[in-house]
């Protein structure tokens, strides 16, 4: 998984939940309260992650913004709402929109003030120095959760706090009655307008975007229908909120089986199918989940004598099964390497079942007999399924 991709425009982010975690990592107990009576106790445990670039560009370029949609076609289809993108960030599920103008009250004033530090731009590091030693309840989260938008939620391109959202602020009792899904998703998808069109019309590279990218990148990972028993195994683990359960890993491990390679200048994707079941439907998966094929998918070292396929079985009735019709198949399977020994290759038995066998000789005079044997009737009137067997002998 350390193939290098790189993207056809080239993007950059200022998003950083590094930042986020060593922040929460210095904070007082007090000031942990604070900010999980806010609802965003979860920000310990952000994940390690950054911007996967080429994938989310590729997943960008997809993108219908005014209806927040990403769209190949109709079977795979993501359309970014509010309860997703609750699951992904943990933010609280208030309805009041966000208020990012109005008139400069003695407070606004104040508050600017103080931000922007007797300086043009009210700067990141300049907040995080003001969270220390800060008791105060209303002042600390008012700082936290204005570090929290502009490394997180709704990054600019800057690095830079957006003083508007003081006036979304001002009464910090209202807070988590707040849209904070719908505005960062607005905010998000006028970010990927920005990008389309300056990659589009201007033909620009090489540029920074912003908005809360991994939220994208994300909820394309979850919908892939990932592989599994390659060569590397890998666990995603669905836990909800989303943010704090996946990593840099994940990232490139879908962005590695979801690559086209018909493109070497650049990297495209899209080849997986979406799976059925995902972190936001109604049925959710909601645990970790191995890297791992059916049992239809075995690797050479894992193929031996008389290894048996199931190719269709209710996945209750494996075990049940495989234990009632395993030896007689396997002794059908004897009986035919004999029968092919006295030169006989197509016998009936009594129980109307059909055998055959074939050999192919290679230049090492390599034998290889294929044997199908179908479970009698007798077997699957039991359970009601049906079994099939392949055996493959060399």
């Amino acid at each position: 998984m350390d193939e290098v991709l790189h993207g056809e425009v080239g993007i950059r982010s200022r998003f950083s939940a590094g930042r986020i975690r060593e922040i929460m990592r210095g904070l007082t107990p007090r000031q942990q309260g604070y900010v999980a009576k806010y609802g965003f106790e979860h920000f310990n445990r952000i994940g390690a992650f950054s911007v996967h670039e080429p994938l989310t560009e590729w997943i960008m370029g997809k993108i219908n913004p005014p209806f927040s949609e990403f769209r190949i076609n109709a079977d795979k289809t993501i359309v970014f709402s509010k309860p997703l993108v609750q699951k992904i960030l943990g933010v609280p599920t208030g309805g009041r929109p966000f208020v990012l103008h109005g008139q400069k009250s003695d407070k606004i004033k104040e508050l600017r003030d103080l931000y922007l530090n007797n300086g043009l731009r009210a700067t990141i590091p300049h907040c995080v120095s003001l969270l220390k030693n800060n008791e105060d309840e209303e002042s600390f989260m008012r700082t936290f959760l204005l570090i929290a938008l502009a490394a997180v939620l709704t990054p600019t391109t800057g690095n830079t706090i957006d003083l508007d959202y003081l006036w979304a602020f001002e009464d910090m009792s209202k807070v988590q009655d707040l849209d904070w899904a719908g505005h960062i998703t607005e905010h998000l998808m006028d970010e990927v307008q920005k990008f389309q069109y300056k990659s589009r019309e201007e033909k620009m590279r090489d540029f920074w975007v912003g908005g809360c990218l991994p939220l994208l990148t994300i909820a394309y990972m979850d919908h892939l229908d990932l592989p599994r028993g390659r060569i590397v195994d890998h666990e995603i683990n669905y836990s909800v909120p989303r943010i704090c359960h996946v990593s840099k890993d994940d990232f490139q491990f879908a962005a590695i089986a979801d690559l086209h390679r018909q493109h070497f200048k650049f990297a495209t994707f899209g080849i997986l199918p979406f799976r059925d079941r995902t972190p936001y439907t109604d049925n959710p998966v909601t645990d970790t989940e191995v890297a791992e094929d059916d049992l239809r998918i075995l690797s050479n070292d894992q193929v031996l004598s008389g290894q048996w396929e199931l190719v269709e079985v209710h996945e209750q009735k494996i075990d049940e099964l495989v234990k009632e019709t395993q030896p007689e198949a396997l002794g059908f399977a004897e009986a035919s390497i004999d029968h092919f020994r006295l030169g006989r290759t197509d016998i009936s038995s009594n129980q109307g079942t059909k055998k055959t066998a074939s050999c192919e000789r290679g230049s090492s005079s390599h034998c290889r007999n294929t044997a199908k044997a179908a479970v009698t009737p007798s077997s699957s009137e039991k359970s009601g399924y049906i079994v099939n067997f392949h055996a493959h002998m060399r």
